[in-house]
């Protein structure tokens, strides 16, 4: 049994300030990998009498783009502000190919062009999208009595167009 991975990941981020109290801040990264897998089992064994081979490839890439906006205004003395607007957009997808030889022709060769019986491919594919908007704030009276509110919402591909807003 075996499994190949290669894999990427990175990021990168800029902030830019636009003045002394608010500030604009935003960033990408991946997540790309694919998985060569790879399992056997030889003849006798309990649960393949007749030997077992298999295989798959997963493909796997997820990016993530954000932004956030944030501001810390102090009116007075007393009175500060916090308030944060931001988004991202999550892109994903997935590919999976996998076939198995449920038993061996010739004990020992383990390839799926040995299989004594039909080989059973099996195939996957998902692709889908996130989008979203937040914020968050808060009042604060003397740094002691504090006021806060907060609000989110997303709108995902794999929902109904018409209701995929939550």
């Amino acid at each position: 049994n075996g499994v190949e991975r290669d894999r990427l990941l990175g990021q990168s981020s800029a902030t830019i300030k636009l003045a002394e109290w608010i500030s604009f801040k935003t960033g990408i990264g991946i997540d790309y990998y694919t998985n060569f897998n790879t399992a056997r089992s030889a003849f006798g064994d309990i649960e393949s009498p007749k030997g077992y081979y298999g295989e798959s490839k997963r493909t796997f890439r997820e990016v993530n783009a954000d932004f956030l906006f944030q501001i810390h205004k102090d009116f007075s003395e007393k009175l500060g502000f916090n308030f944060n607007l931001g988004g991202n957009r999550m892109d994903q997808y997935v590919q999976t190919f996998s076939a198995s030889a449920n038993e061996l022709a010739v004990e020992g060769v383990y390839t799926l062009s040995n299989s004594r019986t039909s080989v059973l491919p099996v195939s996957f594919f998902s692709q889908k999208r996130t989008n979203s908007l937040f914020f968050n704030g808060q009042f604060d009276w003397k740094n002691a009595l504090f006021f806060d509110f907060t609000g989110r919402n997303d709108w995902s591909s794999t929902l109904p167009s018409n209701n995929n807003s939550f």
